[in-house]
């Protein structure tokens, strides 16, 4: 029944991809491929701003009816000042090219076959050009410098080095920010000073996202919840902090597993295409209903994938041993009289 199962995979991918790429692009705009490619416009466009001396934040792609802004780290518009000094069409082309094959590799490392680049969040992720495809890749197959990239390109791959423990990449992380600030002051200056806008704009644009911090907006529950008072904001922290416990619960038998899921269940603004990232902790039967592009099941299929992950349910791709929260906690103390290990390191063979 596996081996049917697994057989029949790849076409349900393709069949939900095709109808989430039609979602997003053919309903809405008539059949125009100009949506293709729009979030490496964007980070493009704030790469133009800074090589043009303006506010990269106010950089947007429109779709939709509505104006996309770019709200990353200063690092992302920088790393991608590159891009703006070639054709719009060649620098597309060189990132997807790139995505695909950093991609493919990390494919490989995790022992799964190239059509998983089918899996709805990955597919979406390529159709716009985002990031996020590009930063998994790094994450699995790249060095401390690599990794240093993902993070400034989207801070939140930060979570997952942390939660492997890979202390040279978070340092790696820090020269680079460090670098960041040194070479633009003013963009960090002006970041800080519009956080609470870019952050509140992000919300708006994405409509609170898709992870449970999506259920923090008591808007989310409509006229189910009194108008005010705690009663229209507790139903949705307690939600919020279930999901929270259950990625607790499987910090405490894996910590870099809840590494992997932390992001696309939990951070505020997540889009669907953050789910690629639980690549590395895949199950059998979570995966089938994450890849519907729908809320909730999405939301579902990741909550499922957590459970799996915390009973220990087996994984379709190699993992490393598990490290638990306590052993996790216990290598910052080095006992006395014995030599500093690298505990819970991987092994060579593994995916991380």
């Amino acid at each position: 029944m596996t081996r049917l199962a697994d057989r029949l995979l790849p076409a349900w991918f393709l069949a939900w991809s095709a109808l989430r790429l039609y979602q997003l692009g053919f309903i809405q705009l008539g059949w125009n491929f100009d949506w293709l490619g729009r979030d490496f416009r964007i980070y493009r466009n704030a790469a133009l701003a800074i090589v043009n001396g303006t506010d990269p934040w106010s950089a947007f792609d429109r779709w939709n009816g509505t104006d996309w802004h770019f709200a990353a780290l200063p690092t992302a518009a920088q790393l991608f000042v590159p891009f703006a000094w070639i054709p719009e069409g060649i620098g597309l082309a060189i990132f997807l090219g790139m995505t695909i094959v950093v991609a493919l590799a990390a494919l490989r490392r995790l022992g799964l076959p190239w059509w998983w680049l089918l899996f709805p969040p990955i597919m979406e992720g390529l159709a716009a050009a985002n990031p996020q495809i590009l930063i998994l890749g790094l994450l699995l197959v790249g060095g401390p410098v690599a990794r240093a990239i993902a993070s400034g390109l989207k801070i939140y791959g930060l979570v997952p080095v942390i939660a492997r423990r890979e202390w040279i990449a978070v340092l790696a992380t820090a020269i680079l920010i460090g670098a960041s600030i040194a070479l633009g002051p003013s963009l960090w200056s002006t970041y800080l000073g519009e956080f609470g806008a870019i952050s509140a704009r992000l919300g708006q644009e994405s409509q609170g996202g898709v992870s449970a911090a999506l259920l923090l907006d008591p808007a989310v529950f409509g006229s189910a919840l009194p108008a005010s008072g705690l009663v229209r904001v507790l139903p949705g922290l307690l939600l919020y902090g279930l999901v929270a416990g259950l990625i607790l619960l499987v910090a405490i038998r894996d910590t870099r597993a809840a590494g992997w899921l932390f992001v696309p269940l939990l951070w505020p603004g997540a889009e669907y295409h953050y789910a690629a990232l639980a690549l590395p902790v895949a199950r059998r039967l979570s995966i089938w209903i994450i890849a519907i592009a729908t809320l909730p099941t999405y939301l579902l299929g990741l909550v499922l994938l957590a459970y799996e992950v915390a009973a220990n349910r087996p994984a379709i791709v190699k993992e490393p041993p598990p490290v638990g929260l306590v052993a996790w906690l216990r290598a910052f103390v080095v006992r006395a009289g014995s030599p500093p290990v690298a505990a819970g390191s991987p092994p060579a063979h593994s995916p991380d």
